[in-house]
């Protein structure tokens, strides 16, 4: 039996050696360290030491030292028990230290057993000459500082292991930041919601990377999603997943109800899984999932979809950085849904702008022409009345002058109708105009013949031709049914337009042609033509191209008809290539009848006793005429006070008369104050109102007080004799009831 040293900092190894060398009979004594093997030595005086290497406060080589240097155990023998790592240098140095035996961790008792008795039975003798012992404690020295270079050399190679694995994941950190950051600016920009996806699946398919991915939209809450946009090379791929645009997703079905909540769902392994999506994933050979969550405002309203072809393939890293980029995508969607709306609210709020500022500009022009309307129809009126006394008591003119009589007549009427609709621009009448059968072929002639100041004098003073086609549908070519005056003028705006645009002449054609529901009218130049912009907005009121010569209400006033006529307006038009206008109109039903014509048998009014105010000398003299040549005695002033001094005095002579005729606006005493004066004086009198501004006081449904009649400048014939009747009528209907 022999008393044994086991110097080893691991409890399990000196349990190991104390077990089975006490079971052989050996003393066991044991210390931690090198420093406490020592002090065990010097107390206990053992035969043998079994030391470990590796170890704190002093390792294997020190202590061997240490020992050796004492004289009672220079002679000691000593087995290293070192791991298996360090067996080359341990047999190496345990030469230089005079250790005769080395035990290699792990080993097997029956080593431990022969290396111990083979240890015990060597017994070294102090033999080694002063020199050699020097030299041997120089090699010793040697080797315990080349191991413990060899441990610090170990050491460092771990920590640059560690720095190693550390820099790499910084630089992946990094990788997916400068990725965020690169979908971030990507998706920064105003765009649409469909082009922010795109950007993120891009970039997720192309740096991550994925083998596939897509976004959906739609409500969580119903557990429903529809797959909103895909990668457009994964388009192909996605319809055989059942994962193509527009395809409709369920939840609930597909193992992803945590979604609902906000969570990130991560499937390592679709098919493991029983839901139908992810089984189709994994028959697609897409075997790992990532499903995120889009969240904005604490609100789930999508999801993004990512799938790699290896089981396990998204570490946890990737899952955060989905979930991250989830939140972005979130945040970018909702700004641009924001700014979508937005827009929308800017576009609605220039377009009111645009409407208010129009109407403003509208309601300007209306109320200037409404200022102007009385001194045009002042103006017009005695025009109006001497042509159609011409055309009436001059049985002997020639066909030639009737037929300029009658187009400067229809003429003047014309000009009374545009006068009184362009307020029409900022308020709509209160009541329309009757509608009448109109002949589009006759009218189309009548047209060409008002302008033809316009399209061939004119022209042919700069040395130009302008040549003007009709192609007019003789046979079956029905009526319509509308206002002729505005007809015409919408008619002669686009002729007027059509020469405007020939600077250099041309050909101008005008063609009718009848369809099955509707009556076509095209109006073709051969001129400069209009780009995409100048077609889309000619239509506006004040826009223009011809600068100071426009005034930009032409075609304003031609829409303006079409639509009150319920008729469509196309318009064709190309730089250098002329433009065509095409007006639909809808063809006049069956049963239609024409609007109040001067039929025969018309009422005629008795001979009476008539006073005419006005101011303006002209119209005084025209309706006296007029007046006179239906036989009426007429008698005419110039203003409302002498008016007023007439019907005084013919009262007082008991020859009251039968009508008064005033005007509205008159200097001194205007035509209101005229009626009130004339019932004071002479109750049982009827009073007709005849003004420029009859149309816009008929419209408005105005009802002026002591007014039997509203007449409007310039006046017809007919309407006079109307008047006149009317008025008389009525006065006989109080006689016979006892009103006088």
């Amino acid at each position: 039996m022999a008393t044994i040293l086991i110097v080893d900092d691991h409890p399990a190894n000196r349990t190991f050696l104390r077990t089975l060398l006490g079971y052989k009979g050996h003393r066991l004594v044991e210390a931690a360290d090198g420093a406490e093997g020592l002090a065990v030595a010097g107390a206990e005086r053992p035969d043998l030491v079994i030391t470990d290497i590796l170890m704190p406060t002093m390792d294997g080589y020190e202590f061997v030292h240490h020992l050796h240097a004492d004289p009672a155990f220079v002679h000691i023998p000593v087995v290293f028990w070192s791991a298996h790592y360090l067996e080359r240098e341990a047999r190496t140095l345990a030469q230089s230290c005079n250790v005769s035996h080395v035990l290699i961790k792990p080993c097997e008792p029956e080593e431990v057993l022969r290396t111990v008795d083979a240890a015990l039975s060597h017994a070294a003798a102090p033999t080694t000459a002063p020199s050699e012992a020097a030299q041997l404690a120089v090699a010793y020295e040697n080797a315990r500082l080349y191991t413990k270079l060899e441990r610090r050399t170990a050491a460092l190679e771990q920590e640059v292991t560690q720095h190693q694995l550390t820099e790499a994941r910084l630089r992946q950190q990094l990788a997916r930041l400068a990725l965020l950051h690169q979908i971030t600016r990507a998706i920064g920009t105003p765009q649409d919601l469909y082009s922010i996806f795109l950007v993120v699946l891009r970039y997720l398919e192309q740096e991550l990377p994925l083998a596939f991915g897509c976004l959906c939209l739609g409500s969580l809450e119903s557990d429903t999603l529809t797959v909103t946009a895909v990668e457009p090379a994964s388009q192909v791929f996605a319809a055989t997943v059942g994962l193509e645009e527009q395809a409709v997703l369920s939840l609930s079905q597909n193992g992803l109800q945590a979604c609902i909540k906000g969570q990130t769902v991560s499937i390592q392994d679709t098919a493991q899984e029983p839901s139908p999506l992810l089984q189709y994933l994994a028959r697609a050979d897409l075997r790992s999932l990532v499903a995120t969550p889009l969240l904005v405002e604490g609100g789930v309203f999508g999801l993004l979809l990512a799938a790699r072809r290896d089981v396990q393939a998204f570490s946890s890293d990737e899952v955060e950085f989905l979930r991250q980029l989830s939140e972005y995508v979130a945040l970018a969607a909702h700004q641009a849904q924001l700014y979508t709306k937005l827009q929308q609210a800017y576009d609605d709020l220039q377009q009111s702008w645009q409407i208010v500022m129009q109407q403003e500009r509208l309601q300007a022009l209306g109320q200037m022409a409404s200022g102007i309307a009385h001194d045009i129809n002042n103006a017009l009126s005695p025009v109006a009345l001497y042509i159609e006394s011409v055309l009436v008591g001059e049985p002997t003119l020639s066909t030639r002058a009737q037929g300029y009589l009658t187009t400067v007549q229809q003429a003047v009427h014309d000009i009374a109708h545009t006068v009184a609709r362009l307020r029409e621009f900022y308020r709509q009448p209160a009541v329309p105009q009757e509608a009448q059968l109109v002949a589009l072929n006759q009218m189309v002639q009548e047209v060409v013949e008002l302008t033809r100041a316009k399209w061939r004098d004119e022209p042919q003073q700069r040395g130009l031709t302008i040549a003007v086609h009709t192609v007019l549908q003789e046979q079956g070519m029905p009526l319509l049914l509308g206002v002729e005056s505005e007809l015409r003028e919408a008619l002669i705006n686009l002729v007027l337009n059509a020469v405007d645009a020939m600077p250099q002449g041309g050909i101008l054609t005008l063609q009718t042609r009848a369809m099955t529901t509707a009556v076509l009218l095209e109006v073709r130049d051969t001129g400069i033509g209009m780009d995409e912009v100048t077609r889309q907005r000619c239509l506006e009121p004040f826009y223009t191209t011809k600068g100071e010569r426009g005034t930009g209400l032409g075609l304003a006033i031609v829409h303006g008809v079409l639509e009150r006529h319920a008729a469509q307006l196309t318009i064709e038009s190309a730089v250098g290539h002329g433009t065509t206008m095409r007006l639909l109109f809808p063809r006049a039903p069956s049963n239609s009848t024409t609007g109040p014509q001067c039929a025969e048998g018309e009422a005629m009014p008795p001979h009476l006793r008539i006073l005419v105010i006005d101011d303006d000398p002209l119209v005084r003299q025209a309706l006296q005429d007029a007046l006179q040549s239906e036989g009426h005695a007429v008698t005419v002033a110039e203003g409302g006070e002498a008016g007023l001094e007439a019907v005084r005095a013919a009262q007082a002579r008991q020859e009251p008369f039968a009508v008064v005729m005033t005007d509205l606006g008159m200097p001194g005493m205007d035509g209101r104050e005229v009626a009130r004066a004339v019932k004071h004086a002479a109750p049982e009198t009827p009073v007709v109102l005849l003004t420029g501004w009859g149309q816009a006081l008929q419209q408005d449904g105005s009802i002026l007080p002591h007014v039997d009649y509203l007449l409007s400048k310039p006046p017809r014939r007919r309407e006079l004799r109307a008047a006149l009747v009317a008025v008389t009528e009525s006065r006989g209907r109080r006689t016979d009831h006892g009103t006088d």
